[in-house]
């Protein structure tokens, strides 16, 4: 992964550490877990004791993220004595990087969520005016009958549509309606004027929703996890935090306990 680095003519309009420069396994590109590729071969030097070899690089159009590339190179002489040395560069898929932040982490039905996106050179620089697609993919549970009368719930998707501008002066702001519970995934792309593209995404979980098969009837034990989703990473002294629980089953008790240098508080609760 690649992120642009911190521009000191941009620290007063956006701080850059904030914005996510990659994107997800729902980034609508078949970001398909690839191997390495490895090249060995074998050259002689010229009269000038230089070496030279090309490469000839396409990128990959379905992968819009940056490759690193490394070079190693052995050199032996006539006694059999090796010198070696190496080097790496990186490939960016585009002249664009694009990233995404959101004010929250997770949101309730009705709430309005705010993403903001921002378009750098790879040199960190905001760039202005450039098109930005953008897609919302919500995933959520409906409730469905089948042709005996029988209700069961059924997983659905939905994506939507829109672009936005970019700016050199600002973050540009895209705000969305939660309509429905579930999980809500931004995902942007951007390219330049040799059209290679580039994109980031961003999920964020909506409360009021079913968005698995918690909590129905099943004769099959399996094993989940429980999902914990902080609404910051720090807090001070007088913060009030809220957690996200997400429990893979439901009416549930749970045991939260506070501790620093042992145990402070114990508290039971209900979901």
């Amino acid at each position: 992964s690649y992120h642009p680095p911190s521009n000191e003519n941009n620290k007063e309009l956006v701080n850059i550490h904030e914005y996510n420069f990659s994107h997800s396994s729902h980034c609508l590109l078949n970001d398909k877990n690839q191997q390495l590729s490895f090249i060995n071969f074998e050259n002689k030097t010229d009269a000038n004791g230089d070496s030279e070899f090309t490469l000839n690089f396409n990128g990959n159009a379905s992968i819009p993220k940056p490759i690193t590339i490394s070079a190693d190179c052995v050199i032996t002489d006539l006694n059999y004595q090796a010198l070696q040395t190496s080097t790496s560069f990186i490939v960016h898929p585009s002249d664009y990087y694009i990233g995404i932040s959101c004010d929250k982490r997770f949101c309730s039905i009705e709430d309005t969520l705010e993403f903001s996106t921002i378009v750098t050179s790879v040199d960190g620089d905001l760039i202005d005016d450039v098109e930005v697609s953008g897609y919302l993919i919500k995933e959520y549970m409906v409730r469905k009958t089948d042709d005996l009368g029988m209700s069961y719930w059924d997983q659905e998707s939905s994506c939507d549509t829109f672009k936005v501008k970019s700016s050199s002066q600002q973050s540009t702001k895209i705000p969305i309606v939660c309509d429905t519970g579930g999980n809500y995934t931004v995902i942007l792309t951007v390219k330049d004027s040799k059209n290679r593209y580039n994109c980031c995404s961003k999920s964020i979980y909506v409360r009021g929703g079913r968005t698995s098969l918690i909590g129905i009837s099943t004769n099959k034990v399996e094993t989940k996890s429980i999902e914990l989703t902080s609404d910051k990473d720090e807090y001070s002294v007088g913060d009030k935090a809220e957690v996200l629980i997400q429990a893979p089953f439901f009416p549930a008790t749970g045991f939260l306990q506070f501790v620093a240098d042992g145990i402070i508080e114990s508290r039971q609760f209900r979901m």
